[in-house]
């Protein structure tokens, strides 16, 4: 438990760093999920895979600002802090880095997000 509420207090220095700077500009949106840890789809039937090894659901908790139109020579990346609180205690992590929402077909539709950056386990 412990390990969790390093994460978490980790996490929301970060998230209170990213809106402490943010300016209008900036504004940008929260994003909550709960997702089941350690699945497999194909990884039993084929042999691949270590599902099993950890169990809970992870909490994911995260902002991430608008596009940063001053980055252009970087294609206007937006920016993402994040944390991950496993209810198993056994895979917490806090991360921030640069996304890019790239859309396919008609906006508001499908998209990818690709991102990169750093993550603090």
């Amino acid at each position: 438990m412990k390990t969790a509420t390093s994460a978490a207090v980790a996490s929301l220095t970060l998230a209170g760093a990213a809106l402490g700077c943010a300016v209008p500009a900036f504004a940008g949106e929260a994003f909550v999920g709960l997702y089941k840890h350690d699945v497999t789809f194909i990884g039993n039937a084929v042999g691949l895979g270590a599902a099993g090894r950890e169990g809970g659901a992870d909490i994911h908790l995260g902002y991430r600002t608008k596009r940063i139109e001053r980055l252009d020579w970087l294609g206007k990346p937006q920016v993402h802090a994040m944390v991950s609180i496993n209810t198993n205690n056994t895979s917490n992590f806090a991360a921030v880095g640069f996304n890019w929402k790239v859309e396919l077909g008609q906006p508001g539709g499908f998209y990818l997000r690709p991102g990169m950056g750093l993550a603090y386990t």
